[in-house]
């Protein structure tokens, strides 16, 4: 009876791995035919379902998740599930996960990570070509970006430098423009100081001028005076101008003579026999 009860139950058991087996199958079927109509979010939650609620472990039906959410611009999944390929034991599979998530880093404008992964991708299967092309584009791409930053570098060191010398130029010219007008200062405060000097010494000259001509005027005077004495004098005395001049010159000449007797009186010798007298 056991033996029977036994029996029976292996041969009911069966069935329900009959029922996964299809129900895989279906799923892979619907999943397929939602990517080739290009319904990709319909495609992707059905093979979700296949890996997940049946645990269906094939690498290709996650890579076709991967593929589905990509294409249904889910690329924060699409990311996610070609990332767990990427140590796939299938090196072909391996080699498309980095290529795929090669092609994500560059719609996110990261061409370093995506030549890397673009990289992995060909030492993980070197006839990958749809690899190879993208890893020569995007080095090609880099080494441009590279040169361009080189270039704007350079550009903006000699706009620096051309900013340095035009700021340098004009302080330059600043400080000329001050020395000068401190130089024109200086040349209207000498020219003044001059022009001062000027007026002092030409008032200094006026002046003595002023006092020469009073000093010619005041000897006029004294002399017209002296005269006017002299003319009372001769009246006092009833003797003419022309009289007292005759009496002035031979009282001049006889002082002459005078003298040049005296003259010839010192040089002759004295006579030691004689007296002083």
């Amino acid at each position: 009876m056991k033996s029977l009860f036994l029996l029976i139950f292996l041969s009911i058991n069966p069935i329900p791995k009959i029922t996964r087996i299809a129900t895989i199958n279906q799923l892979k079927k619907e999943a397929e035919t939602a990517f080739q109509g290009k319904f990709f979010n319909v495609s992707a939650n059905k093979y979700k379902q296949l890996i997940y609620e049946e645990g269906y472990t094939d690498e290709r039906a996650k890579l076709n998740l991967a593929h589905a959410c990509y294409y249904a611009k889910d690329t924060t999944q699409a990311f996610r599930y070609y990332g767990e390929l990427t140590n796939a034991s299938n090196k072909s599979i391996q080699s498309v996960a980095h290529q795929q998530m090669g092609n994500l880093r560059v719609k996110a404008k990261d061409l370093e990570s995506a030549l890397l992964h673009y990289k992995s991708a060909l030492k993980a299967e070197p006839t990958n070509e749809g690899a190879r092309q993208n890893y020569e584009v995007i080095k090609r791409m880099l080494e441009q970006q590279k040169k361009q930053q080189q270039n704007q570098q350079s550009q903006q060191k000699n706009k620096k430098e051309e900013q340095d010398e035009k700021e340098k130029q004009q302080q330059n010219k600043q400080e000329q423009d001050k020395n000068k007008q401190n130089q024109q200062q200086q040349d209207k405060q000498q020219q003044k100081e001059s022009q001062t000097g000027e007026n002092k010494e030409n008032n200094s000259d006026k002046k003595q001028a002023e006092r020469d001509e009073n000093s010619t005027q005041k000897g006029k005077e004294k002399e017209s005076e002296q005269k006017k004495m002299q003319a009372n004098r001769l009246q006092q005395i009833n003797m003419t101008e022309d009289q007292a001049k005759m009496i002035l010159e031979a009282m001049k000449s006889s002082e002459v003579q005078y003298l040049q007797q005296n003259q010839r009186k010192a040089a002759k010798k004295q006579d030691k026999s004689k007296p002083d007298w």
